[in-house]
């Protein structure tokens, strides 16, 4: 029998607002309000068990008035978080009470999305960095 009790992990990535510096991804420029989807690339491993997913602010989105977003696995889809919002400096989305989201052992990689819409034009968005929380058991190595 193979144990290793170091499989579960957690990645955490960034989200800017337009240009703001060290962050892993940014939201880009536009003279409008669409939602933007973020690809954070492969989060989850082949083989592995999704935990959970939450996201921080770490900073306020000023310029945006508002700001709401959601999670899932892939673009516009919230199979981890549905919209809610990531505005002010130390909000927390994490799925909705009563239990964590069920996704199903994952056979392939898969990227997670965060999706997110402000409530003024992105171009005024310059500020604001979200911290985006990822858990899973990883049972590649067994």
């Amino acid at each position: 029998m193979r144990t290793n009790w170091g499989t579960v992990k957690t990645r955490r990535v960034t989200i800017g607002g337009v240009g703001v510096a060290g962050c892993d991804f940014n939201f880009v420029t536009a003279l409008n309000q669409n939602e933007q989807p973020i690809d954070l690339g492969e989060m989850f491993p082949a083989k592995s068990v999704p935990l959970h997913v939450f996201l921080h602010t770490d900073a306020v989105f000023t310029g945006a008035i508002t700001m709401v977003a959601d999670v899932g696995l892939t673009t516009g889809s919230a199979e981890f978080i549905a919209s809610a919002t990531i505005y002010a400096t130390a909000a927390v989305l994490a799925p909705a009470a009563g239990g964590v989201p069920y996704v199903p052992p994952l056979a392939v990689h898969q990227h997670v999305w965060v999706n997110a819409t402000p409530g003024a034009n992105w171009n005024l968005v310059t500020a604001g960095v979200v911290s985006v929380y990822v858990t899973y058991i990883d049972v590649t190595n067994l």
